[in-house]
């Protein structure tokens, strides 16, 4: 099954302190869950939905090093990172 295409971004819940990750067309992809109201945590709750909501880049930058690189390490360490978030590793 493919993933939701992005791009994705962070929306702040204003109420609740708590981000969630959206497409641009408002579906939630990810909701961060933490009830904590610790700035440390909410900062962690923050840094999470980046990197979630960078997915779908971070995946299309990997599938075009596969397919541009001439370095067998780069090129397994590309594989590896596509398989596992395409749920095949």
């Amino acid at each position: 099954m493919e993933h939701t295409k992005g791009p994705w971004h962070v929306e702040p819940d204003l109420t609740g302190g708590k981000p969630s990750v959206r497409t641009n067309s408002g579906s939630v992809i990810a909701t961060m869950t933490t009830t904590d109201v610790n700035p440390v945590t909410r900062a962690h709750d923050e840094a999470n939905a980046r990197l979630i909501a960078a997915a779908p880049e971070l995946l299309e930058a990997l599938e075009r090093i596969l397919g541009e690189s001439h370095n067998p390490v780069v090129e397994r360490i590309a594989q590896d990172a596509i398989k596992a978030a395409k749920g095949d590793a």
